[in-house]
């Protein structure tokens, strides 16, 4: 009875003895196996790639709890195709190659389920000994005999990460089914490998959330007891791997694997151990390559990385002439990869070949600081201190080097090497530079360490300590810049020696100095917020300090995430504040802070909201003459992306400019975990002083006396003193500062004597001239890489995932001129002469810019590779040929171009999405399938458009207006669907043009795709497959065709020649095949719109609305009825002009630009009674003039100073005309040389001025043809020549 219950008991309780596995020694116990890894999309009939391992596995007991594993008959195969049409290919070659190595015999330790060290051959790769700890983490089972459902850490592949156990027995069949679960988001310590971006700070909240990688491993063992132990006979293992470019519920890239291992036979053998020496290659835990993360991982391949760069510097240099090439910005991260592998006498090697050619030379001065390794940096100091490069080629190269070099200590150990040489002591910029590099080096060495090592501060530390006691005020603001770039807790206390109520001599230094001190609390925040919001907080509600100080310290404490108990005592202190400077800014940025959406924000925007509701809302009447905080952000959760913008205006009540302005902005990729950011800021010192003194000008001046009167202040910078610098500014990117510089009288002499000496000094005037004469070629370029980010972490059989993003981008020009000058120089010719003389200049240039962004994700050995890959490529080119007449002296400037004679892309944009798969053993085989079923058999490219047919739902005809140039009767709209509604892709196009006809060119827009969106209409889903757009112009074809396009600018005294010009006949004497024709009707129909929205007096409405029928006179069909009404406002119009000529002078003079109105409006509608009565010409001209005289002659006795303010007005604007010589093909009647066109800034007017035409019939019928005419001196000359004629200004500047 007792056996019974102790029976119940242990079953009640779940006991299970002696059912871990195990196997006996004597006995071989052999094993069928398969491994899958797969990449691509889960949905099925995408495409997919993928590797597969099967073999035999034998394992046999040895002494001591040691076990032998050996695989026999591995074979490889790959795949690349449509899933699940497709099928597995044997890799033959590469299977030969790694047989030998995954035939090697492995020992491990094997324990009550659980696996230890692992020894294998010395020569066996880690690629092939982690394949074998993929086979061994299936045995990997912790078994506890007093639970069927528990859950602890494990140590497995992936690291020591969280797993689940169910145990169920099956006594009857005499088996026992154990499931396995491991969360790779749950680690003690994981197993993964990741580059912090060069350039930014990474997401926090992203990691917590493991928002970037995620992965889940499921195992299910079937096992069976004989002989007092327990066997294992049937394992399954399945695992998903996941990255998420947007949000996870719109689509995801997934790798998949899964595992098999089936018992096939046990035979009573026994093993013998190995004879050949094995070394111990640690425990189950996946090992990576020393120096994984410097380079993305690539196929072993025979050639070696010099003749790579030799290859991709012609390919750079050969192919970047014109234009740049599409692969441009692929070759520069292929160069810049390359150059990580070399040490520095392999880096010699290239320089001296290459180093006096100017091309080549340039492009590895490019890459080498992108490349950023240690044998890198030092080589570039090696050549600045050998006098090889320039100082700002070092300066730049060393800035750029530093913030993009991987967190080592190697790395920190050659940048204070640098810093502490003697010729970068010597160049204040240089080590001003290197010693912000040296602070950003250390912020990245320790930013996943809670005490960063004393040794890599000591050079911070130690220079800090030194400017102490200076009086310094530069190097002071120097060295707290460094440790704000360092962000480490342990430098707190050298920064509060500068703060004003922690140090006793804080109050010595100048207000600049505290302010810089607070801000270098803005990386230590990130490590030890709660220590800076006691000091910022203690700063900020202290109204004995500096105002400016304690804004500084409030920014500081709201980036530092504070509670809500800190932002609530905050409001309360703004109730008894007395500074309004300092509650201005406080108040606007909790109520900027409260609107924020962005998801790190929403405790700080709950918290102010509760707090503003606290103050009373008098703080809304603080107008912007106090200091202000703004925020604006943007945020989408299906992009998981965002934006903001912060701009903060410091001001003092006495100036009128901010004495700090910053402004900062924001994008943050959640998938990517990246949060980056710029920030400009710009101090306002000595400028401030300038103004106060000098600046003289009323709000009420109009802007051209404000412009002068600033530009004459600032010609007395010369009157600041020297120690007070006129302004400063820096620049930080991704919180970490890379320059700041100080504007004083030293500062501006220097750059004016660098200048100076970038000169030839024995180079002359007449020498610089006959230089351009000959004509300059030029091309430049460059490189940028802009993000390289690297995830890669292990899968369950052995291979690891990679996910990857890197940008890189290249911007250059091609610029070709040519000068010509008359007179030609002489020998006693100065450069102050050109104010005399006429130039020409040819101007033929094409800037461009490439973008290529690539992700991916999926297996990267050096053996083998299967990914599922995204490109997008980005290239944008404008060519400019046009030709420039420039004279000085009367401040003219001609610019002629010729039209658009073919097609032209300005901007090609192209994504794809596809599997690759290739091995380093058959490069031949190497295979691209598009990700979409149908790409692969015709590019969508190669599709037609065929305007006529119908499109689809999503692509209805969408309305757009066009203004100016760009008539809304000139634009086409066309659109295609051309595939629909099949899963296998969902294919559409999209063309829409802009007609221009008066310049002779249409601009349009193409977009082309072939997506997966029929899946689900999710970002995701939109960008698998094929996306292409364009922006291009093309040529109108048009019945008077374009020879040339001109555009005139005219400024100075001779303005108002530009605005009524005088034409002579023989000027007008042109053949049929060539006249000039004017544009006009529509830009004066524009002018007259923007005065009819601007003008708020009744005279000036009615002045437009009588010139614009004028003009409208032109449509002869119904022009009786307008005539009437035009002769009934006319009247009406003149008398009040009467009327108004009649008041004083008083009641005129707070309305100068009504009368001036008023006056072009009477003048407008008496020349157009005139022609509507049937006057002849001359006699209309005739009236015209006298009525026009006499209300001129009126009004400049009764208002001179009207009359005065109105012509002043006048010759003040800009004029630009524009001309367009066109060949007419046809026309009915010749042009008449006496129709005249005259525009005004205020009013537009049309009369017929031809004395030919004296018959009222003729008028009429030639009416449609007339043009306007105001002005009534204008209309006299021209009536009195008989062949004069006026230009049209069309547009007014």
């Amino acid at each position: 009875m007792s056996t019974i219950i102790l029976a119940v008991v242990l079953t009640l309780v779940g006991c299970h003895a002696n059912i871990a596995p195990s196997f006996h020694q004597g006995k071989t116990y052999v094993y069928n196996y398969e491994g899958v890894i797969s990449s691509g999309s889960q949905e099925r009939q995408l495409a997919k790639t993928g590797i597969r391992l099967t073999c035999k596995v034998e394992i046999s007991a040895l002494p001591q709890n040691n076990l032998l594993l050996k695989l026999l008959s591995p074979e490889i195969e790959e795949y690349n195709g449509i899933w699940p049409n497709a099928h597995f290919t044997a890799a033959s070659k590469l299977t030969q190659t790694l047989a030998p190595q995954l035939s090697q015999p492995v020992t491990f330790e094997y324990n009550d389920g659980r696996v230890g060290r692992i020894y294998t051959a010395e020569s066996t790769s880690d690629t092939v000994v982690n394949i074998q700890r993929g086979i061994l983490n299936i045995l990997q089972i912790t078994v506890k005999s007093t639970q069927n459902v528990y859950e602890l850490q494990e140590i497995g592949v992936e690291g020591i990460c969280h797993s689940n156990y169910v145990i169920q027995e099956n006594k009857k069949a005499n088996q026992i089914t154990i499931a396995k679960s491991r969360s790779l988001n749950n680690c003690l310590e994981k197993k993964v490998k990741q580059t912090e971006p060069a350039l930014g700070q990474t997401c926090i909240s992203c990691k917590q959330r493991n928002i970037n990688l995620q992965g889940n491993v499921a195992y299910n063992y079937v096992m069976k007891q004989k002989d007092g132990s327990t066997l294992v006979t049937q394992v399954r293992g399945q695992a998903v791997y996941q990255f998420a470019p947007f949000n996870e519920q719109g689509g995801a890239g997934v790798t998949e694997t899964s595992q098999k291992l089936d018992l096939i036979n046990v035979r009573n053998e026994q093993a013998q151990a190995p004879r050949l020496h094995l070394q111990h290659r640690g425990n189950l835990m996946y090992h990576f390559a020393p120096n994984v993360l410097q380079n993305p991982i690539q196929l072993k391949r025979s050639m070696q990385p010099e003749t790579e760069i030799t290859a991709a510097l012609q390919h750079l240099v050969q192919n970047n002439v014109r234009q740049l090439h599409s692969d441009a910005p692929s070759r520069f991260m292929l160069l810049s990869q390359k150059l990580r592998e070399l040490n520095e006498d392999n880096i010699e090697n290239i320089w001296k070949s290459y180093s006096k050619r100017p091309e080549y030379r340039q492009w590895i001065l490019n890459a080498l600081p992108v490349a950023a390794t240690p044998a890198a940096l030092k080589y570039i100091n090696q050549k600045f201190q050998n006098g090889e490069i320039t100082r700002a080629e070092a300066t730049e190269a060393l800035t750029i080097g530093l913030f993009m070099a991987r967190p080592s200590r190697k790395v920190a150990e050659v940048t204070s090497e640098i810093l502490k040489s003697s010729h970068v002591q010597k160049s204040p910029y240089l080590h001003k530079m290197v010693l912000l590099g040296y602070g950003s080096v250390v912020y990245k060495q320790c930013l996943d360490e809670n005490l960063c090592s004393e040794s890599l501060l000591q050079p911070l530390h130690e220079f800090i300590d030194k400017v102490t006691v200076s009086t310094d005020e530069e190097q002071t603001l120097l060295a707290l810049k460094a440790l704000g770039n360092a962000g480490q807790p342990a430098s707190i206390k050298r920064i509060q020696k500068f703060l004003p109520g922690f140090s006793s001599s804080a109050s010595h230094y100048k207000v600049k100095v505290q302010t810089e001190a607070v801000m270098a609390l803005r990386n230590i925040a990130k490590k030890d917020p709660k220590k800076v919001q006691d000091i910022t907080i203690q700063i900020a509600l202290n109204q004995a300090f500096q105002a400016e100080v304690r804004m500084a310290a409030t920014r500081i404490l709201f980036e530092s995430q504070p509670s809500v108990a800190l932002i609530t005592a905050l409001a309360e202190s703004l109730r008894k504040e007395t500074s309004l400077q300092v509650a201005s800014f406080i108040y606007s940025y909790m109520k900027a802070m409260a609107r924020s959406t962005l998801p790190d924000h929403r405790a700080l925007a709950s918290a102010c909201n509760a707090a503003i509701k606290l103050l009373t809302p008098r703080f809304d009447r603080l107008s912007y003459h106090y200091s202000k905080a703004f925020h604006f952000n943007t945020y989408k959760p299906e992009l998981l992306m965002g934006i903001s913008e912060d701009m903060h205006m410091i001001k003092h009540t006495a100036s009128i400019l901010p004495t700090v302005l910053m402004n900062k902005g924001r994008m943050f990729f959640k998938h990517l975990g990246i949060d980056a950011d710029l920030e400009f800021t710009v101090r306002t010192e000595g400028l401030q002083e300038l103004f106060f003194r000098h600046y003289s000008a009323s709000p009420q001046s109009l802007i051209s006396n404000k412009i002068k009167q600033v530009m004459k202040t600032l010609s007395r910078w010369r009157e600041v003193p020297a120690e007070k610098p006129l302004a400063s500014a820096f620049l930080r990117i991704y919180d970490q500062e890379i320059a700041f510089a100080e504007f004083n009288k030293e500062a501006i002499h220097n750059a004016i004597r660098t200048i100076k000496q970038t000169v030839t000094p024995h180079l002359s005037a007449q020498d610089i001239i006959k230089e351009v004469e000959r004509g300059i070629n030029k091309h430049l370029s460059k490189p940028f890489s802009i993000a390289e980010v690297r995830q890669i972490i292990p899968t369950s059989v052995g291979l690891p995932v990679e996910a990857m993003m890197q940008a890189t981008a290249v911007i250059g020009a091609t610029i070709s001129t040519q000068a010509e000058v008359h007179p030609h120089p002489s020998e006693n010719f100065r450069l102050a002469d050109l104010f005399y003389s006429n130039i020409r200049l040819n101007v033929d240039a094409t800037p461009s810019a490439n973008l290529h962004i690539s992700s991916l994700i999926g297996v990267r050995t050096p053996y083998i590779q299967s990914t599922s890959e995204f490109h997008l490529k980005a290239q944008a080119a404008i060519p400019l040929k046009f030709s420039a007449k420039v004279n000085l002296q009367n401040q003219n400037v001609k610019i002629e171009a010729e039209p658009v004679q073919h097609e032209k892309d300005l901007v090609t944009i192209r994504t794809e999405v596809f599997v690759a798969s290739e091995n380093t053993e058959d490069q031949h085989s190497a295979k691209r399938t598009p990700i979409m079923p149908s790409l692969s058999e015709g590019n969508v490219r190669k599709q037609q458009f065929h305007p006529g047919q119908e499109t689809s739902v999503e692509n209805q005809k969408m309305e757009r207006q066009h203004s100016g140039l760009m008539s809304s009767e000139s634009v086409s709209d066309s659109r295609e669907h051309l595939f629909q509604g099949s899963k296998a892709a969902s294919q559409s196009a999209y063309q829409m043009c802009a007609k221009a006809k008066t310049l002779g060119v249409e601009a349009c827009f193409r977009a082309k795709a072939q997506n997966a969106k029929f899946i689900k209409k999710s970002p995701f889903f939109l960008l698998t497959g094929i996306n292409e757009a364009q922006v291009f112009l093309r040529p109108v074809q048009s019945e008077p065709s374009i020879d040339n396009i001109q555009v005139e600018f005219q400024a100075g005294e001779n303005t108002a020649s530009k605005i009524i010009r005088q034409i002579t006949g023989e000027e007008m004497n042109f053949g049929e095949d060539e006249r000039v024709h004017k544009i006009s009707l529509r830009s004066q129909k524009g002018i007259l719109k923007s005065n009819k929205k601007h003008t708020g007096s009744p005279l000036t409405k009615k002045s437009s609305t009588s010139s614009s029928q004028s003009s409208s006179s032109e449509n002869k069909d119904n022009n009786e009825d307008k005539q009437k009404q035009h002769n009934i406002k006319s009247k009406n119009l003149q008398n009040e002009w009467e009327h108004t000529s009649k008041k004083g002078p008083q009641q005129h003079h707070a309305s100068n630009s009504r009368s001036s109105s008023s006056s072009s409006s009477s003048s407008s509608s008496s020349s157009s009674s005139s022609s509507s009565n049937g006057n002849s010409s001359s006699s209309s001209s005739s009236s015209i003039s006298t009525s026009s005289e006499s209300s001129e002659k009126h009004h400049k006795d009764q208002h001179p100073r009207k009359r005065q303010s109105v012509e002043s007005e006048i010759y003040k604007h800009h004029f630009m005309s524009t001309r367009v010589q066109q060949k007419e093909i046809s026309r009915k009647e010749p042009w008449s040389p006496s129709e005249t066109h005259v525009i005004n800034k205020n009013f537009v007017s049309s009369s017929s001025s031809s004395s030919s035409r004296s018959s009222s019939n003729k008028s009429n019928s030639k009416n449609s043809r007339s043009s306007s005419s105001s002005s009534s001196s204008s209309s006299s000359s021209s009536s009195s020549s008989g062949s004069g004629s006026f230009e049209i200004v069309p547009f007014t500047i």
